[in-house]
C-alpha cells in the first residue's frame, strides 16, 4: 500500500536491551515513542511510572522548545517505534483527513 509506505518513512524501529537508557530528564524532547514490545520506566527521584506495550511516551516533544520531564529506560528487552517530533507535527497537520493511517501502519508492524 503506497500510503503505508509513505508514512513508514517517518518512523524508525529501535531494538533495546533491558535497562537501556532511552533519554534523560532535561534533554531536548525530539522524539515520540510507541512501545511495540517490552516495558519502559519513566522516572526521577520522586516519580516512577511504568509504560507498557502499545502505549506512547515522550509526547511532550510535540511542544516547541521543551525538555523531557523524566528519565526513560527499558525494564525489559523492548522494541520501540520512534517518530521524530517534527515529522509528527507534519503528519498531524497534513493528514487529519486520514486519521486511521497510523493505526493501519502499527498493525502491519
Amino acid at each position: 500500500n503506497y500510503q503505508l509506505a509513505k508514512y513508514m518513512s517517518f518512523f524508525k524501529v529501535y531494538h533495546c536491551n533491558t535497562n537501556q537508557q532511552v533519554y534523560n530528564k532535561g534533554e531536548n524532547a525530539k522524539h515520540i515513542y510507541w512501545i511495540l514490545k517490552g516495558e519502559v520506566q519513566l522516572y526521577d527521584v520522586n516519580t516512577q511510572i511504568k509504560i507498557k506495550e502499545n502505549e506512547v511516551f515522550g509526547d511532550e516533544s510535540l511542544c516547541s522548545n521543551v525538555h523531557y520531564f523524566l528519565n526513560a529506560k527499558t525494564t525489559s528487552e523492548s522494541i520501540l517505534l520512534v517518530l521524530d517530533a517534527d515529522n509528527a507535527q507534519s503528519l498531524i497537520l497534513n493528514n487529519l483527513k486520514d486519521q486511521n493511517i497510523i493505526q493501519k501502519l502499527l498493525i502491519k508492524i
